[in-house]
C-alpha cells in the first residue's frame, strides 16, 4: 500500500507543477507586449493547448516580447 501512496503523491506534485507552470505562462504572456500584436494567439495557444502550448511559448514565443525599459 505505501508503494501506492508514494506514486500518488509523486502524480500530485507533477501535476502542481505542471499547472504552476501554466499559470505562470500565462501571466508571463499578459505581462508582455508581443511583435506583430501575437499576444492574443499565445493566450489562446497556452489555453487551449497547456502543455504543448507552453512548450512552444517558452521556445518561440519568447522570442517575439518586446522589452521596454
Amino acid at each position: 500500500m505505501h508503494d501506492l501512496s508514494a506514486g500518488l503523491i509523486i502524480w500530485q506534485l507533477m501535476t502542481l507543477f505542471l499547472v504552476g507552470l501554466w499559470i505562470y505562462t500565462l501571466v508571463d504572456v499578459a505581462r508582455y507586449e508581443f511583435k506583430d500584436n501575437l499576444k492574443l494567439l499565445w493566450v489562446v495557444v497556452v489555453l487551449f493547448i497547456p502543455f504543448f502550448g507552453m512548450l512552444l511559448y517558452w521556445t518561440i514565443g519568447k522570442n517575439h516580447k518586446i522589452i521596454q525599459n
